[in-house]
């Protein structure tokens, strides 16, 4: 393994925002060679291409992993440390964030500016951060993803879906994200689930799920403000079947987190919970669709070291 600190291996997505944070990564890059910083860059060259990458690091003996890209890049990279648990809290990560949304970086006060990265890599702090993982179980398989952010359900799958489907989910428009929501909320309908978690079963109709490790997704919302990266749980946040005005006029609370005082949005904070659509729910990881059907979240017996700015 090795044993430089100053010594990383980057994970770079050159689509990250069309290409520009990349020019952007070159110029910190150049500045901190002259600090003694060695890099080794890997270009990702199609999508989940960084799970392979950041797998195939830590097979080498690499131990410093800096990503440069978004929220989907983070994942990936994620889900390829992941794929070697014994060697996954011995790996240090590091995140440049050059995506359209940054939520993960939104949580850990990580700003997108050259003196703020250079700050961290000079100077950063070290910290413990929980995983959770999304079981997909659909006709007795089940497919499984980890993530350090949100898992959405329902709603919030049903916006990432039609924001690919529009093909611009590459621009970093926040307008482009709102505009989805939007239009989402009038086709979108609740969906009778059944609900377990911590020995108790209750079965309602979910409007949406959010499973935070960490607080913001969907271009900085405020989706689960109570989550902590570091107390072991997964917050969950239900959105129950509520009138169609009152979805609208929760949709601007999403961003302060207020939409938690609802009496129709309820909090369950647990290691692992259960959620057994009666119809069509659909699934997102960190803006990444994945398998429908019934799901199973959990927190992950590992926690992932990551380099974040000390203040």
């Amino acid at each position: 393994m090795e044993s430089n600190n100053r010594f990383w291996h980057v994970i770079l997505n050159p689509i990250a925002l069309n290409g520009k944070r990349i020019h952007f990564w070159n110029k910190i890059a150049r500045e901190l060679m002259q600090d003694g910083f060695e890099f080794i860059e890997w270009v990702t060259t199609k999508r989940e291409n960084a799970i392979d990458v950041a797998e195939s690091i830590i097979k080498k003996g690499g131990t410093q992993i800096l990503i440069v890209g978004g929220d989907g890049t983070l994942n990936e990279v994620v889900n390829g440390v992941m794929k070697l648990p014994k060697l996954a809290s011995q790996i240090l990560l590091c995140v440049v964030p050059s995506g359209t949304g940054n939520d993960w970086a939104k949580t850990h006060r990580l700003k997108p500016t050259a003196k703020s990265i250079r700050a961290m890599l000079l100077n950063g702090k070290v910290v413990k951060h929980d995983v959770g993982i999304v079981h997909s179980i659909k006709n007795h398989e089940t497919t499984s993803r980890f993530f350090i952010n949100i898992a959405g359900f329902g709603f919030d799958a049903a916006v990432i879906q039609r924001v690919y489907e529009s093909r611009k989910y590459r621009i970093g428009n926040k307008f482009i994200y709102i505009k989805n929501v939007l239009t989402t909320l009038f086709f979108h309908r609740s969906v009778e689930c059944i609900i377990k978690h911590d020995g108790l079963v209750s079965k309602a109709d979910i409007f949406s799920i959010a499973a935070g490790i960490c607080k913001y997704n969907g271009n900085g919302m405020k989706q689960v403000p109570m989550a902590d990266f570091q107390d072991g749980y997964i917050d969950f946040v239900f959105i129950c079947k509520m009138s169609r005005w009152s979805l609208i006029t929760q949709v601007p609370k999403l961003f302060s987190g207020k939409h938690v005082h609802h009496p129709k949005v309820f909090h369950v904070r647990s290691e692992k919970c259960t959620i057994t659509p009666l119809g069509r729910v659909l699934g997102e990881v960190e803006g990444e669709m994945i398998e429908e059907g019934s799901y199973q979240v959990e927190i992950a017996a590992e926690q992932l070291k990551f380099l974040v700015p000390s203040n």
